[in-house]
């Protein structure tokens, strides 16, 4: 692991030593390289926080702030990259520089950043991170700040940090592999050395021993941390081994932190989810009930575990990895699964003026099903349950009652609320169609069961029937032509719009027939030897339709009388009366065949064929 954190310092260093610091006047830049997570922007003195985005530029008076389980990457111009971890609020105060003369100062409120910060181009340069308790000058090095607002802890890796406390006018140098703690209200510098065989986190690592050295005495303190940067060195050098390709390296740690923060032994908890977190040394997987928590730069890492909606204890294994160590840890937790019901619509004892009842309320456990009058209601995963019933449209108090079933609960609840039927003055609506002999009739109103009476009338004979709302009722239509109305009425005597069906011809039967009377049948007609040979014969037709009710001819669509023997045609579509008087033209010397076609209004044809002889 400690190879891996050092791996990944070198790589800032590579990175930050292939940029030309060559810049034009005032031409210095700070842009975000990388984002993870949640990560907000505050520009100048605004109080509004913004989503943060790859590659977006900072400016003097920005500020950047970092979520749980967030990181992001800061790259300057000049080479030298900042990596802030989670929970992490910094501002950058001051960017300003030439190609002889470069300041940078970043202002850390709280959390902790790993910063490899490129040598400075000129002895007149700085670079600087101020705290709640300090400032650190950095001249070329990589280090690790962790920030509050009663503690500073600064770690050096690469190079050394020159740290100055608030109020002191003082600096301590802190070398390699040394860490330097400033208290708040303190004038002095704790300086420890870290095990540098650890990885390098950013949050608090272990300590080894400590010097406390007042900054009064500068010249002594350099010494003494000077033999502890020796010591150090001297240290680092028995740990060292030679990597595949003969290179230098150090071993990777012996042992993995792993630590559960929460749940506790025994814990009870009340939801099927249940929160987990703590922390490991960075880089390791975490897992738990084969799920993997995801695990953040600094090794923190947190989540939540569904579990079985079953009332009684549950093991939790957690395991953690790294290079082919692990480590489990169990804790033994409790579900009892809390129960509570709240209905917030509608309010207990409200009066309400609808039969249609908004249901709204809170269900716990989360997963509970709710029925009310018979009628499941959907619970959203956060206990909520909404829906609507129908009640009775029956003044008085009205009775609401809930199921409530999970995980062994069974419930009954009740409410009660008092319904006041409004004033009806809503009018019935009509919609009316003809089909197969009926005329379809329905009658939409407001409240479902509302009785209605439906008056309708045939030729002016009145008659009525009840009803309910979005009911549909058939008025048979009587066979011939009649007319036909309808109106509704509700309790309230609200009436409707008449709808008129005027003059509607109906034929239920196909009994009626066509009875010829002239030609009674066949017949063969002598010409007269005098008339010319080429003189038209016309014969008249007479016949008749009967069995139609009333002898009302508007039952009849069309009629067509037809000569097949020479193609002639007469059509007749207007009648006055049920006889038929027409003629047909024929052919001499040859049969002619006549046929009568009628048609009713129901598509039904008739035919009747007989023969006319021309001699």
């Amino acid at each position: 692991m400690r190879r891996r954190w050092l791996r990944m310092a070198g790589i800032l260093i590579f990175c930050a030593g292939g940029i030309t610091a060559v810049f034009p006047q005032n031409s210095r830049k700070c842009s975000i390289r990388q984002l993870v997570g949640t990560v907000k922007i505050r520009r100048g003195t605004t109080a509004v926080w913004n989503n943060a985005r790859l590659k977006m530029a900072l400016k003097e008076t920005d500020a950047i702030r970092t979520f749980i389980e967030s990181e992001a990457e800061l790259e300057i111009s000049d080479g030298s990259l900042i990596k802030i971890g989670e929970n992490t609020t910094i501002e950058l105060s001051s960017l300003k520089g030439t190609a002889e003369h470069q300041n940078t100062s970043m202002k850390i409120m709280n959390g902790a950043i790993l910063a490899n910060v490129k040598k400075l181009v000129s002895p007149a340069s700085s670079f600087e991170f101020e705290t709640p308790t300090a400032t650190a000058a950095i001249r070329g090095t990589t280090v690790g700040l962790e920030v509050s607002k009663e503690q500073t802890t600064v770690k050096v890796y690469e190079g050394k940090v020159l740290v100055t406390p608030h109020g002191s006018e003082n600096s301590v140098s802190i070398q390699q592999y040394q860490m330097g703690i400033v208290q708040k209200g303190m004038d002095k510098v704790s300086i420890k050395k870290f095990d540098e065989k650890s990885p390098i986190p950013l949050s608090t690592g272990t300590t080894d021993q400590s010097v406390t050295t007042p900054v009064d005495s500068v010249k002594s303190e350099a010494d003494s941390t000077g033999t502890v940067a020796d010591s150090t060195l001297k240290s680092m050098d028995t740990s060292k081994t030679m990597d595949s390709a003969g290179q230098s390296s150090r071993t990777q740690p012996s042992s993995l932190r792993f630590v559960i923060s929460t749940p506790n032994e025994g814990q009870v908890f009340s939801r099927p989810l249940i929160p987990v977190n703590g922390t490991v040394t960075p880089g390791a997987e975490v897992t738990v009930l084969s799920m993997k928590l995801p695990v953040t730069a600094s090794g923190g890492f947190s989540g939540q575990i569904p579990i079985a909606n079953e009332s009684g204890d549950l093991i939790l294994e957690f395991e953690a990895s790294l290079d082919g160590a692990t480590r489990k840890v169990t804790r033994r937790v409790v579900y009892k699964p809390e129960y509570r019901f709240i209905v917030t619509s509608p309010p207990d004892r409200q009066t309400v003026s609808t039969t249609n009842i908004l249901i709204k309320g809170e269900v716990l456990p989360v997963n509970a099903e709710v029925s009310v009058l018979g009628r499941r209601l959907s619970v959203a995963t956060t206990g909520q349950f909404t829906g609507y019933v129908t009640i009775p449209d029956e003044e008085g108090e009205v009775l609401i009652e809930f199921e409530v079933a999970a995980g062994g609960i069974n419930k009954t609840e009740v409410r009660k609320i008092i319904y006041k039927r409004p004033p009806d003055t809503y009018r019935p609506q009509i919609a009316a169609t003809v089909s197969k002999g009926c005329w379809n009739i329905t009658v939409f109103d407001r409240t479902a069961d509302e009785e209605i009476t439906l008056w309708h009338e045939i030729d002016g004979n009145k008659e009525f029937r009840t009803m309910q709302p979005n009911e549909s009722v058939c008025i048979p239509l009587e066979n011939g032509v009649h007319s036909y109305r309808v109106y509704a009425e509700d309790k309230g005597k609200n009436s409707s719009s008449v709808e008129i069906l005027r003059n509607h011809p109906y034929l239920s039967t196909t009994t009626w027939l066509i009875r010829l009377r002239k030609p009674a049948g066949n017949v063969v007609i002598d010409v007269p030897p005098s008339s010319p040979a080429g003189e038209l014969s016309y014969y008249p037709l007479e016949f008749t339709i009967e069995n139609l009710p009333q002898d009302n001819m508007k039952l009849i669509r069309e009629i067509n009388v037809s000569n097949k023997t020479n193609g002639k045609r007469v059509s007749l579509r207007t009648f006055t009366d049920n006889f038929i008087e027409t003629e047909i033209e024929l052919v001499r010397r040859r049969p002619n065949q006549i046929q009568i076609d009628v048609n009713d209004i129901n598509n039904v044809i008739k035919s009747r064929a007989f023969q006319i002889n021309v001699r």
